[in-house]
């Protein structure tokens, strides 16, 4: 992927979306720009762009961005911050019936907080798998 061009265009959308007051083409553009940073392993930068689109409390890409915002919290070791996240995350998403989002945020959670047991899961799959 080309991250420099979509890095510029993104800022620039996000320019333009300001000078005309569009709220919510802001926060996505923000959303974008934080995933954008995710995937370029920069959760630190990730982060501030992720709460700006948050600050715009968009019903759309909401649960992307606490799920981003937790990810990127336990990623630059900020447990508490990323508990944060993820416990509205979580709730949101059984609250909204939106069980695929629940059991991300499930995963995402034994990933940094139950490790052992993420692991120890994944290796009874792959021992499962063998017999």
């Amino acid at each position: 992927m080309d991250y420099e061009n979509a890095e510029e265009y993104l800022h620039r959308a996000k320019s333009s979306f300001k000078n005309t007051g569009n709220g919510d083409f802001v926060s996505y553009a923000n959303l974008n720009l934080g995933d954008l940073y995710v995937k370029k392993e920069l959760p630190g930068t990730a982060i501030c762009y992720l709460e700006e689109a948050l600050q715009a409390n968009p019903e759309r890409g909401r649960l992307k961005i606490l799920y981003l915002l937790a990810d990127c919290y336990w990623k630059t070791n900020q447990s508490s911050k990323a508990l944060e996240f993820y416990t509205e995350g979580f709730q949101d998403s059984v609250d909204k019936g939106d069980l695929t989002k629940k059991w991300e945020f499930a995963m995402l959670h034994k990933k940094y907080e139950d490790r052992n047991n993420f692991k120890a899961y994944g290796k009874k799959e792959s021992n499962t798998s063998e017999e």
